[in-house]
This record gives structure tokens, C-alpha cells and sequence, in this order.
């Protein structure tokens, strides 16, 4: 069913100019990507090649850069001092955003590079933080910020729906009337979290989400309402918990999870580096984990992380920051190298 268009829905048909009937999609920002040890203009280029690759998708719809400088410049004192996710998640304010993409580009040698590329989202004012990384030669760079887009654009995350009722092992699910789900399908379960403030006035820009598990979608009722199971659950599913599609599968094939390889992946200690403890966040004595959720590849290169519990927006940037950089050794099937997720727990202790 075609939804009317909201007067956001409206904004993105002024600001981009397409010659197709304009419908609905999820409109994102693409700051551009902070040059280290090589050229503006490098950095420039690359950010202007992502967002036309994200617009080719045809799943997103991209704020021109030109409208996002001039709404940003014109806000630019309510940006004075934010730094990482926390500076992210005032842009996506001010530009009418709900998903907001940055990262840098590092010159690593004459031809290689290295490219990180953060998506910071927020949904039902839940925040979720996930960035990918990889090393690349010069002349694959190009190829590289293709296929970033493609997975960008598929894990945007959706929001489906409400837990509305609970009835032993039923689990009724309120969706929006746009989620078209099957029977068979698989959703996560999360839960709104501590607010996340900005350090200046005390505003509250956004929340930290909590991960409570998934379900299986075992029956559908009407256009608006099924009927699910729980498959596995990190704490008791409550009425009110928000239900948001898993699209990781889609973005990343062939990845298993950790228990179904039979040679486990282990962290190669040359390769780690200590996270950075936030000094905002060590005058404000806060410790504690952030658990990430990291994909590892063939070669034992982290290419993929995302924080599925937080601990502090500043720890989170710093933990996914260190854990993109770490290396280890390849996890095993059959004998042959596989890509396999893990879930690795950050520490930050005073």
C-alpha cells in the first residue's frame, strides 16, 4: 500500500530532481570522509563517488552536498565542540535525517590506502553505530567505495513494528502498515536505553538501544499484525520493545556464525591496538563494556562493526575505532578459511 507523502517525503522531492514519481525512501547524509596523510581533494572525490553510487542503489535517497552545506553552515555554532558520534547525530538533526554516513580515508603508503566508513542511525531515537574497514590498493579504491554503497544501503536499518502482546510463548507484533514480512522471517528485538546527551545544554539527542533478543515471525493475522516466537532472547521480551528488520544477511553472504566453524578465529596479538579511553569520559568516571558484533573475512581482517551494547557514544566510536584495526587468524570449515561473525566484548576500566 503507497503511503501519502510526509512533508519530509515532500523535502527529498524538492531537493533531489528526479524525473520518476517520487515515492518514500530512506534519505541519508554523506559528510565527506576526513582526509589523514593524503589529499582534500582525494577525500572530496571519494565522498562525491559514494553518494552517487548510494543514489544508483535505488534504495536510498542522498542529501546533495551543496544543500547540506549550506544548511550546515548555516547552523554551524550549534556545532561548535561535538566530536564523533555525538557531533553525527546533531547534523542528522539539522539536516532531517535519520541515517548519517562518514569515515575518513588514511594514505597508508603510495598504493595503499585505508577506508573507514561509520553509518550512525537513529531510530525510534535509538541510536545504532556500525562502520566497515578495509585496506586497499590505490587502483581498487573505485571498486571499493561501490560495493561499500551497495551494503550501505542494505543495512539501513528499518523499523517493522511494537511488541503489542504477549501470550505465553505468542508474541503478538503491531507492524507498520509499509513492512511487507513473511512467515519464516527473522527480526530483531531491542529496547530503548539510557539517553545519550549533548555535554553543552543537556539536550538529549538520542538513546542508546538495548539488544533483547530475536524472533520468528510464525504467522500473519491481518496487514498490521502477526504472530511470533522467540528464538533466542539476552532478556525478558517486554510489551512496548520495537521490532526492527535484520539486514545483515542480505548485505553479507557465506558468513557463519561462531559456533558453526570448526577452527575458531583467535585475535592476533601483534595486531591489537588499545582502545583510546575518551578523556570526556574518564573525567565523568565512566567504565564499563561496549560489546560489539564484528564480521572477520578469509583473511582475518575485520570488515565490519556494530555495537550491540553500548556503554557511552564516545566509547563506542573508540571501541569499534580499535577493533576495525585488529587482525586474527582465519576461522576454518572443511579444512578451508571462512568469513564468521564474532561478538567481542571492549573494556574501559579507570
Amino acid at each position: 500500500m503507497k503511503k501519502s507523502l510526509t512533508l519530509k517525503g515532500m523535502l527529498i522531492c524538492l531537493l533531489l530532481s528526479f524525473n520518476a514519481e517520487c515515492t518514500e525512501l530512506p534519505m541519508i547524509a554523506v559528510l565527506d570522509l576526513k582526509p589523514e596523510k593524503t589529499s582534500v581533494s582525494k577525500a572530496i572525490t571519494l565522498s562525491r563517488h559514494l553518494r552517487e553510487e548510494l543514489g544508483k542503489t535505488g534504495k536510498v535517497v542522498v542529501l546533495k552536498r551543496e544543500e547540506m552545506g549550506k544548511i550546515l553552515t548555516e547552523q554551524k555554532d550549534q556545532l561548535k565542540g561535538c566530536i564523533e558520534e555525538e557531533c553525527a547525530i546533531k547534523v542528522g538533526k539539522l539536516l532531517n535525517v535519520e541515517d548519517v554516513i562518514a569515515g575518513s580515508i588514511l594514505k597508508v603508503s603510495s598504493e595503499k590506502y585505508v577506508l573507514y566508513i561509520k553509518l550512525l542511525s537513529v531510530k525510534d531515537e535509538m541510536v545504532f553505530n556500525r562502520a566497515l574497514r578495509a585496506e586497499v590498493n590505490k587502483d581498487e579504491l573505485t571498486n571499493r567505495i561501490q560495493d561499500y554503497a551497495d551494503i550501505l544501503s542494505k543495512i539501513i536499518i528499518v523499523s517493522t513494528g511494537k511488541i503489542a502482546k504477549i501470550d505465553k510463548d505468542d508474541i503478538y507484533i503491531k507492524l507498520n502498515s509499509e513492512v511487507n514480512l513473511a512467515t519464516g522471517m527473522i527480526l530483531r528485538t531491542v529496547r530503548q536505553g539510557e539517553p545519550i546527551k549533548d555535554r553543552g545544554n543537556g539536550e538529549i539527542l538520542g538513546y542508546k538501544k538495548e539488544e533483547i533478543g530475536m524472533v520468528e515471525i510464525k504467522e500473519i493475522v491481518e496487514d498490521t499484525l502477526a504472530i511470533a516466537k522467540k528464538i533466542f532472547r539476552c532478556k525478558k521480551i517486554q510489551l512496548g520493545d520495537i521490532i526492527i528488520l535484520p539486514k545483515l544477511t542480505r548485505a553479507f553472504k557465506d558468513v557463519y556464525e561462531f559456533l558453526k566453524v570448526e577452527i575458531k578465529p583467535k585475535l592476533l596479538m601483534e595486531y591489537y591496538v588499545e582502545p583510546e579511553y575518551p578523556e570526556f569520559a574518564k573525567k565523568a568516571e565512566i567504565e564499563g563494556q561496549v560489546i560489539l558484533k564484528c564480521l572477520i573475512d578469509t583473511t582475518g581482517q575485520v570488515i565490519f562493526v556494530e555495537v550491540i551494547k553500548s556503554l557511552h557514544s564516545l566509547c563506542d566510536g573508540a571501541a569499534i575505532k580499535a577493533m576495525s584495526q585488529w587482525r586474527y587468524s582465519p576461522a576454518k570449515l572443511d579444512g578451508d578459511p571462512v568469513k564468521v561473525w564474532v561478538v567481542q566484548p571492549v573494556r574501559f576500566k579507570l
